[in-house]
């Protein structure tokens, strides 16, 4: 079998030369860009600008030699002349599978471990970021064009194929509303997708049974869909709340009394306010509210629910215990305001705690710091009419994905420098060419250090509040 199958991996090697030597110089080139500062304006740089914006093609790149070497031993239809060679079906695997690892996966894993190997990223943990993120290319790009080019014969018939498939996925991802929860629903909906491509391949390599394939791809896109688009939110704050210890025992919440609202000649807008005040919490540490829902009870029996709504951002420099998050729902002319009802309000919010902070001198090498990845305050002197200035230019940078907490950026007690987790997964990447992600930065005045202070998420605090027997009126947002 390995002879056979090294057999085939040469023939399709020099079958695709051309293609194979594009992109490895490409590759080469990509690598280039990211050790490049493409900040500064010069011929080169606008060169590497162009190619590091042409990354974003690099996946179609992939899908359309996935199917061109599938193809070359089609596996569908009835004219397959390997059949009459014969090849093992296990041979031709492993050729086509060795063939998207050498010339696809490795190259790009090289390149990108390089870059962040250069720019101080420690190389354990480097690794296991490049191999990450190289799944997540096989699970979303590598799998499905494998999966479809098994059940094709021609380009023809691939890429209406993969388009179909493509603008279903982005118009899920599109209309979905998971923010910092996304990577909950898209792990299942890329584990379905994954388990039904796979064994697409399966049943095509070992067995040719091109209708059954058909049927089972066709269901795991739908099914992977489902999962993404209907997956509870309730469900995903239940699975983001067992990843951090319960040390939520101790807030409370309550809803703020509204002050008298006037009575407009506008009449009803529909839209109520209702501000959540959670208790019990640190005094130093920020929170993030994301999700509110509404449940009225009329007195009968009736219920009218809101559905998840986003609530409103809290300042990030709260500093007394009480924290308020402002949820707004409108209802147009569903219910009577001027009805006595029971409200039930659902909220659910980050907070922020485990304080670290790590010095940064302007000059000196570039850190790791825990949090917010390798960090750096570089000193920078250009010109100006009256001579010359001189600013630190302060960052920090991560690997494939943002930081996982708060990072501060802090001179003299001072923020100059604030940014938000833009999704709380424990996975080390995220999909993306790019092996760095900025994830705090600063231009400042002359200064010898810099603070940088990250806070991880401590807990997600789930509550609802019933309020008995109020007027909706009293809470309904009146135009002046």
């Amino acid at each position: 079998m390995i002879r056979q199958a090294l057999h085939i991996f040469l023939k399709d090697t020099r079958q695709f030369r051309y293609s194979i030597v594009v992109l490895m110089v490409w590759t080469l080139f990509l690598a280039a860009s990211w050790l490049s500062d493409l900040r500064e304006r010069n011929l080169v740089n606008v060169a590497y600008s162009v190619i590091h914006s042409s990354a974003v093609i690099l996946p179609i790149v992939w899908c359309y030699l996935v199917a061109r070497i599938v193809h070359s031993e089609s596996l569908a239809g009835t004219r397959q002349f390997w059949l009459s060679r014969p090849y093992r079906r296990s041979s031709l695997f492993v050729s086509k599978a060795t063939f998207v690892a050498a010339y696809l996966i490795l190259p790009l894993a090289t390149a990108q471990l390089v870059a962040l190997t250069f720019r101080g990223f420690p190389v354990g943990d480097s690794v296991a970021a490049v191999a990450w993120e190289q799944l997540l290319y096989v699970v979303i790009w590598v799998l499905p064009a494998m999966a479809i080019a098994a059940l094709t014969t021609s380009l023809v018939q691939f890429v209406p194929a993969m388009v179909v498939v493509a603008v279903l996925l982005v118009v899920v991802d599109g209309g979905h509303q998971w923010g910092r929860f996304a990577w909950i629903p898209y792990t299942l909906g890329l584990g379905v997708a994954a388990a039904g491509a796979s064994t697409v391949i399966y049943l095509q390599f070992r067995h040719r049974r091109e209708y059954a394939g058909r049927v089972l791809g066709l269901s795991a896109v739908l099914v992977a869909i489902a999962c993404v688009a209907f997956f509870p939110w309730r469900a995903a704050i239940a699975v983001q709340s067992s990843l951090t210890e319960d040390r939520s025992e101790d807030v409370t919440a309550a809803i703020r009394t509204p002050e008298p609202r006037l009575v407009t000649p506008l009449g009803h807008t529909g839209q109520f306010q209702f501000r959540v005040e959670l208790a019990g919490l640190p005094s130093d540490a920020p929170i993030t509210c994301h999700t509110g829902e509404m449940v009225v009870r009329r007195p009968d029996g009736g219920t009218w629910q809101s559905g998840p709504q986003k609530a409103s951002p809290v300042t990030r420099d709260l500093g007394f215990v009480d924290y308020g998050c402002s949820l707004w729902f409108n209802t147009g002319t569903a219910l009577n305001i001027d009805e006595v009802v029971d409200v039930d309000i659902s909220l659910f919010a980050t907070v922020f705690g485990s304080p670290q902070a790590t010095t940064v001198d302007v000059g000196a090498k570039a850190i790791p710091v825990a949090g917010a990845g390798i960090c750096s305050a570089v000193q920078n002197v250009y010109a100006v009419q009256s001579g010359q200035r001189t600013q630190v230019v302060a960052s920090c940078e991560n690997a494939f994905r943002g930081a996982p907490g708060i990072v501060q950026l802090k001179v003299s007690s001072r923020d100059v420098a604030f940014s938000e987790p833009g999704s709380y997964s424990p996975f080390p990447a995220t999909l993306q060419l790019d092996p760095t992600v900025r994830t705090a930065a600063a231009i400042l005045r002359a200064t010898d250090r810099i603070d940088v202070l990250t806070r991880s998420p401590v807990m997600h605090v789930q509550r609802t509040v019933r309020l008995k027997g109020i007027r909706l009126a009293d809470y309904e947002l009146r135009l002046p």
